[in-house]
């Protein structure tokens, strides 16, 4: 607006697909959707020189629909090897937080 940003997008060149990664825009101007403006933006930019894709990453936020029927599921691999400290933190990661999500009422 002006001199003054009200959105930016950091999105990664990776091969022949443009990787969306974060967002951020100045809320008093979320009427006017500044993260959307910057997506058609980059779609334009990506696909003027080449880009076949644009990859909103992880996350399932609605907005993202608007522009793509296909959804990717993604998966998380967690290895922890013999020693203390990391099996100290796989009993913290899988047996405390289950219970400490369970007594705040929050999802795992």
């Amino acid at each position: 607006m002006g001199e003054r940003p009200i959105g930016s997008r950091l999105v990664f060149l990776c091969g022949n697909k443009l990787w969306d990664f974060l967002t951020a825009y100045d809320h008093s101007f979320s009427r006017l959707s500044p993260g959307n403006m910057l997506v058609s933006a980059f779609v334009d930019y990506g696909f003027s020189r080449g880009y076949d894709e644009f990859d909103f990453m992880r996350g399932e936020e609605s907005y993202k629909l608007l522009w793509t029927s296909k959804f990717r599921q993604s998966h998380r691999l967690w290895i922890w090897s013999r020693r203390w400290t990391s099996r100290a933190r796989a009993f913290v990661y899988l047996d405390l937080k289950p219970a400490v999500y369970s007594w705040l009422g929050k999802k795992v």
